[in-house]
């Protein structure tokens, strides 16, 4: 067990150092490339169950969001269109103009869809 990422690197390519710059490079490629796969396999099965009460909010809130509009403005910052309502959501600073998030921490309606 390493305490750090590049512990964990070097202990991986003991016996590659001892290869020319060139190989070396493509040995830690291969290994990230490896390393990538792997951990994406094992996130891709890996599933969060909440308590009972936070799932029925999060279900809740994926079935309201159906009926609402989205449009980007920027790759971070939305408007949601809700009934004639206009919420703005921004996903880099994790704000939202209805101001549930920054209540309850958890997914409101109108970012479930940004």
């Amino acid at each position: 067990m390493t305490s750090n990422i590049a512990e964990s690197i070097n202990s991986a390519l003991v016996s590659e150092r001892e290869l020319p710059i060139y190989d070396f490079l493509e040995e830690v490629r291969k290994m990230f490339e490896h390393w990538n796969c792997s951990n994406r396999k094992e996130a891709s099965h890996t599933y969060t169950t909440f308590e009972k009460q936070y799932q029925e909010i999060l279900t809740l809130n994926e079935a309201l969001s159906t009926y609402m509009i989205v449009v980007p403005s920027t790759e971070h910052l939305h408007m949601v269109n809700d009934e004639g309502r206009h919420y703005t959501v921004c996903l880099l600073e994790k704000t939202y103009s209805c101001g549930r998030f920054q209540v309850d921490e958890l997914p409101c309606p109108h970012a479930w869809l940004s």
